[in-house]
């Protein structure tokens, strides 16, 4: 299968696709909603929309937010037709090669077989996990929960820089003015 990335628009027909791909891949306290979603993607000079395209099918994406020392993926997912196909590893990678910088997630606990599944995968993309770092994503809105989570970096050497990344991404990214 021949893919290409490609930034995603969200003038574009491959938008909708990946917004459907969000509301079918993620929860949803794990998501903003749509509106918000496509005021960022419009708006927003630091988020990104990347995806793996087969002709104009969207196969998975990722979004990104770029911050001066390191980039933060927000959501990454795979049609869920198309997983184990290797999209996502290709996908990932390109990502993080074209960044050239630290890459900073959040990931699940590990409580169940699929949180501990998607932890291995970027594990074996060289993705360590920061279980010593307390960590819970801020709520999308008002009506949304707030979610612990893990962080799981590619480039970080301490955990002093990950709750540094950490701090910044609340702020920029949630609009927490607090931490």
């Amino acid at each position: 299968m021949l893919l290409n990335y490609n930034i995603i628009s969200p003038n574009s027909l491959q938008f909708k696709k990946v917004e459907q791909l969000l509301v079918d891949s993620f929860p949803v306290d794990e998501r903003r909603d749509m509106l918000d979603f496509e005021r960022i993607a419009r708006d927003n000079p630091r988020f990104s929309l990347l995806g793996a395209l087969e002709g104009n099918n969207v196969k998975g994406f990722i979004t990104t937010w770029d911050f001066d020392s390191f980039c933060y993926v927000e959501h990454f997912a795979v049609d869920s037709s198309m997983r184990n196909q290797g999209i996502g590893s290709r996908l990932l990678d390109h990502f993080v090669a074209q960044a050239a910088k630290p890459v900073i997630l959040e990931v699940e606990l590990p409580a169940d077989l699929p949180a501990c599944r998607r932890i291995a995968f970027y594990k074996r993309h060289r993705f360590v996990l920061w279980e010593d770092v307390d960590y819970v994503q801020p709520p999308y809105s008002p009506s949304r929960q707030a979610l612990p989570m893990r962080l799981m970096t590619r480039g970080f050497d301490t955990a002093a820089a990950v709750e540094q990344a950490a701090r910044e991404l609340k702020r920029v990214v949630y609009g927490c003015i607090d931490e």
